[in-house]
């Protein structure tokens, strides 16, 4: 079993001060202005020219904007009733989605919440990319309150900082398959303490042929691949079941058409999960 933490950032924390850090840190308002200053830096540099070979970063760059940018939700909400931050929030993350703790991390963070964030050991260069960027704007005098705050740590899930963790938190966000987050609901923590967890769950696609002009068939595969590519089909938004509605014919054209799109796109080589499976859909569909 491997006890030891490694902070990912920000990258100036001392791992022998999480204790004290755990029980000592406090909250911000919700919607703080230097938060939605921060998260609105983090957009920039999400969509800077040299991030474009992450489609995955852009897609994360674009939302972020899109938070900070429509003011009237955020007004919408500050008028709706009294705000407050839980506190302190442990986000146990999965390794399916690179960039799904970034997500999780920022709802908390547009809250006021302070933040622990357990990220995947299963690093990767765009994981690796997404720190640099973290910690270059922790690093600056203006985001001090942001990276006092929040912390990224990475720890084997068979360790004890998932208990350790949990005694000081007033909620727990747990992401991952149904043992995973029982095993993780199972470890004491505060009484009050709030759970959300997101287990095992999967989509699937339906598509009426009936309803599709023969021309539309093509558009509807390549935006049908555009679904399945990006997080090889292991997303729980990606759709791993297509039912179609229709006669056998559009049924063919469209596989036809879907397996096209999927060997002209050969920007990375582990996407092959994805043409394996829609392979296998396309062998039930011609043959079965």
């Amino acid at each position: 079993m491997n006890n030891e933490l490694d902070v990912l950032a920000p990258k100036q924390f001392e791992t022998d001060s999480i204790h004290e850090w755990l029980s000592s840190i406090q909250p911000q308002p919700c919607f703080a202005p230097i938060t939605l200053q921060f998260i609105e830096s983090m957009s920039r540099k999400l969509l800077a020219p040299e991030i474009k070979r992450y489609p995955e970063l852009v897609a994360l760059g674009f939302w972020l904007r899109t938070l900070i940018r429509d003011e009237s939700k955020i007004t919408h909400s500050r008028a709706f009733g009294l705000q407050k931050p839980l506190g302190l929030v442990a986000h146990f993350t999965p390794s399916n989605v690179d960039t799904m703790f970034i997500y999780s991390w920022v709802c908390g963070l547009l809250m006021g919440n302070c933040n622990i964030i357990r990220v995947s050991t299963q690093s990767t260069e765009m994981q690796q990319t997404l720190f640099e960027i973290l910690n270059q704007l922790f690093s600056l005098s203006e985001y001090q309150a942001i990276a006092q705050r929040n912390l990224f740590v990475q720890f084997d899930k068979t360790s004890h900082w998932s208990a350790s963790i949990s005694k000081f938190v007033d909620a727990r966000v747990m992401w991952g398959g149904d043992e995973s987050v029982q095993t993780i609901r199972n470890l004491p923590t505060k009484p009050r303490a709030r759970e959300i967890s997101f287990a095992d769950r999967y989509s699937a696609c339906v598509i009426n042929g009936e309803h599709l002009d023969p021309l539309e068939i093509k558009s509807i595969a390549a935006q049908y691949w555009n679904d399945i590519k990006l997080f090889q089909q292991q997303a729980c938004s990606s759709p791993r079941v297509l039912f179609w509605c229709g006669e056998k014919a559009s049924y063919k054209r469209f596989v036809e058409c879907l397996l096209s799109v999927a060997e002209l796109d050969h920007t990375n080589q582990l996407h092959i999960r994805n043409e394996q499976l829609v392979t296998a859909q396309a062998i039930v569909g011609l043959y079965g």
